[in-house]
C-alpha cells in the first residue's frame, strides 16, 4: 500500500517539472510525513485535455455516488489489479487520472510480534534525487447544502523486487515520457493501461530504514527521511 509520502519540492518548481498552466492558491507547505485524509497536492488535466493544474485534493477517494463521504477513509489507495472495473474507481479511472508529485514514500516491514504493530519504516526516494510522480485517480462529490468535495486516491501495484523486501506492494510512478497520455482525459487501451501500471525497474529507488517517528502523522520534520545509522 502508499500511506505516507513526503513532498518538500516548491510549488514554482514542480509547476515548471510538471509543465503546470495553472496553480491554485492556498497548496501546503513543505511536508515530510503527509497522511490519509490530509489535502495533498496534485496535476490534474482538464476535461477538453488543453490545461494542466496543480491543485489541492483530499486524500481518500469518495466517488460521485457515495452517500457519505466517510468513505474516503477506506479509500487512500486503488489496486492496479482492479482500478478498471471496481465500482468505486473505474470512472475515475477513466476519465479523471492525475499525478500525486512527491520526493519519496514509506513503506513498513512487518516484524514478528503483534499483528497491529506498525513494522519498520522505510523510506523510497528516486535514485537520481528528482520528484517521482505518484499514478492518482480523482473525483468530486456533490454533498448536501452545495458541498463540493474533490478527493484522490493513490493507486499501488505488485511491489518490485528491491521493494518487496520491505513490502508486497508499492505505489504506481508514472514516468514523465508517460504523464501525457496518462493525464489525457480519455480512457486508456487495456494494453497501455497494464504497461503504465507497472512496478518502476529495480535501481530507479533507492530504500532506507528511517525512524519510527514517522508513525505519528503528528510528527512532520526533516529527520524523518534521514537513513537510520
Amino acid at each position: 500500500m502508499c500511506g505516507r509520502f513526503s513532498l518538500y519540492e516548491p510549488s514554482e518548481r514542480l509547476a515548471r517539472t510538471f509543465g503546470v498552466d495553472e496553480v491554485a492558491d492556498g497548496e501546503p507547505e513543505a511536508r515530510w510525513n503527509v497522511a490519509p485524509s490530509q489535502q495533498i497536492l496534485a496535476v490534474v488535466c482538464s476535461r477538453d485535455g488543453g490545461t494542466r493544474r496543480l491543485g489541492t485534493l483530499k486524500w481518500g477517494l469518495v466517488p460521485s455516488w457515495a452517500k457519505d463521504p466517510s468513505i474516503g477513509n477506506r479509500l487512500i489507495n486503488a489496486r492496479a489489479e482492479t482500478v478498471a472495473s471496481a465500482p468505486s474507481f473505474r470512472q475515475a479511472f477513466e476519465r479523471r487520472r492525475c499525478l500525486v508529485p512527491a520526493n519519496g514514500f514509506f513503506e513498513w516491514r512487518q516484524e514478528p510480534g503483534p499483528k497491529k504493530a506498525r513494522g519498520r519504516p522505510f523510506f523510497a526516494r528516486a535514485a537520481d534525487g528528482s520528484v517521482i510522480a505518484l499514478g492518482g485517480i480523482w473525483e468530486v462529490w456533490h454533498g448536501p447544502d452545495d458541498k463540493v468535495l474533490r478527493t484522490v486516491s493513490i493507486i499501488t501495484t505488485i511491489a518490485n523486487p528491491q521493494l518487496s523486501s520491505v513490502h508486497d506492494r508499492m505505489p504506481v510512478i508514472v514516468e514523465p515520457d508517460d504523464w501525457s497520455r496518462w493525464l489525457a482525459p480519455e480512457a486508456l487501451e487495456p494494453a497501455a493501461a497494464g504497461a503504465l501500471l507497472r512496478a518502476v525497474p529495480e535501481g530507479r529507488l533507492v530504500l532506507a530504514e528511517v525512524s519510527d517517528l514517522v508513525n505519528s502523522a503528528k510528527n512532520d520534520a526533516p529527520e524523518l527521511i534521514e537513513p537510520l545509522g
